[in-house]
């Protein structure tokens, strides 16, 4: 609500879209308190690693994606060009830091097909 009155005041949407990152943070971290209490899991810390190293490729993709729009100083379509570049850099990251394995998940969806 603060980051909502005070985006409107100054009418910015930066200030809207930043409170709604910070809701959208601080309500996963809640989510996930209240279901751990409802639904006890001997995973609990390698689930909140795995979402850290989720964050963690995110950021770097994201801080990637400025420095080169920043460096080259690119106009809007030229980086809509680049966005499959840094998707699959993002999957990349996410292999490496072993959240997900392509691989095998395909596997997994193409039996659930059947």
């Amino acid at each position: 609500i603060v980051s909502l009155v005070i985006g409107v005041y100054y009418k910015s949407i930066e200030i809207l879209m930043y409170g709604y990152l910070v809701t959208c943070i601080i309500s996963y971290f809640i989510n996930y308190y209240v279901s751990r209490k409802v639904y006890r899991s001997e995973a609990t810390y390698r689930e909140l690693i795995y979402t850290l190293k989720v964050v963690l490729s995110m950021t770097l993709v994201i801080v990637g994606f400025y420095s080169l729009d920043t460096w080259l100083s690119l106009k809007f379509m030229y980086n809509l060009l680049y966005l499959p570049l840094f998707l699959i850099g993002y999957l990349y990251l996410l292999r490496i830091l072993h959240v997900v394995n392509l691989k095998k998940d395909l596997n997994i969806i193409r039996t659930l097909k059947r």
